[in-house]
């Protein structure tokens, strides 16, 4: 473990480096959902609909923690920051903050916090300090592309991301998520 993960008891969020790829699987990314959000006709529409996540799948195929560490990595690689929240030595939550999209426009390329440290202001401050870095940086407004799931989009419109019109490369990735944009 590298030498940031000392703390005990109290959340600290620190930078997220490759070095830390392997520890992802520290983050129980388990939920249920009780409903999805679709854009029909220009609008966010909710449906109803039961959805237990599991934790981290198996190997490297959608929702592994192999894929997320490549997804990861591969961000980090393009020059996306990244900041972590600890409790004592295990991760509880990590996001990117991306730079490919357009040169005023941050992405938030992945936001997770484990299930344990949720509804506890660990997501809405790692969503702070990545706004922090994506001004920094020169960013008028971040982007993100959000699972589809009321937890989700509800976190991000109460951050004050609205939706709009998805960035195509994005969209053909995550055709079901919702794309939305928050101005910094």
């Amino acid at each position: 473990m590298t030498s940031q993960r000392n703390q005990t008891d109290k959340l600290t969020f620190v930078p997220f480096t490759p070095a830390e790829l392997p520890h992802l699987d520290e983050i129980d990314r388990s939920e249920v959902i009780e409903a999805l959000y679709r854009v029909e006709r220009g609008a966010l529409v909710k449906h109803d609909k039961r959805v237990d996540v599991p934790g981290w799948l198996p190997g490297d195929g959608d929702h592994s923690v192999g894929k997320m560490r490549a997804f990861a990595a591969e961000h980090l690689a393009a020059g996306a920051e990244g900041i972590m929240v600890l409790a004592g030595d295990k991760l509880r939550g990590i996001a990117l903050v991306g730079y490919r999209i357009a040169p005023d426009t941050a992405q938030l390329a992945l936001l997770h916090v484990s299930r344990e440290a949720r509804r506890m202001g660990v997501a809405r401050e790692l969503c702070r300090r990545c706004y922090d870095l994506a001004r920094a940086r020169g960013a008028r407004q971040i982007y993100v592309s959000a699972t589809p799931s009321d937890s989700a989009v509800g976190f991000y419109q109460a951050e004050g991301f609205r939706p709009t019109t998805p960035d195509q490369a994005l969209l053909a990735l995550e055709p079901e998520d919702i794309h939305m944009l928050r101005p910094l």
